[in-house]
């Protein structure tokens, strides 16, 4: 849940914010549905985090995204510095932008577009995913069919970071016809 004060944190973009999106292909739509992109001085953690900045210290500005949950509901907030490609939430729920995606229907089996960043996912009028954390969207995207990358390279990013983890597979060790220990494969 996004708390008030989180929100009183952001401001709304200002008319060169909103030229910069719109000249790099940003449709208008895209800017304020469902929710209106918000703007704020931001500190990126460690982990995939920010944080509101609450010094100049290590502060950038970042365009600041609602994140939804697989029912629409807002879940948390996403901080993206277009000038870096920093990427990073706020309560560390968010595994994508659009989660709600992934629950929307697909005629013919087709496959879920993921984009390699918030301005390819923004250009596209929200539609899709834009990955944020990788470990946790490894876990959300599995079995849910084919996904779509912009290209070849970025099929084969997405192939390595969605490659879920094999377990450690042990088979017992014979010896003298007794069974002694694990080994692995």
């Amino acid at each position: 849940m996004i708390h008030a004060s989180d929100l009183a944190a952001a401001r709304s973009l200002n008319q060169a914010e909103l030229d910069w999106l719109r000249g790099q292909g940003v449709p208008a739509e895209a800017i304020h549905k469902p929710s209106l992109l918000l703007a704020a001085r931001v500190e990126f953690l460690a982990g995939g985090r920010f944080e509101f900045a609450r010094g100049d210290d290590n502060a950038v500005a970042a365009i600041v995204i609602i994140t939804r949950d697989a029912f629409g509901a807002p879940r948390d907030l996403v901080a993206w510095n277009p000038r870096t490609g920093d990427l990073g939430s706020l309560y560390g729920f968010a595994w994508a932008l659009d989660e709600s995606e992934i629950y929307a229907p697909r005629l013919d089996d087709d496959p879920m577009r993921v984009w390699s960043t918030p301005l390819q996912w923004l250009r596209a009028g929200r539609r899709g995913l834009c990955l944020v954390d990788e470990v946790a969207a490894r876990w959300q995207l599995a079995g849910i069919g084919a996904l779509a990358a912009e290209d070849h390279v970025h099929g084969l990013a997405l192939q390595a970071a969605l490659a879920l983890p094999l377990p450690e597979i042990l088979v017992p060790v014979h010896e003298a016809g007794r069974t002694t220990a694990d080994a692995s494969l």
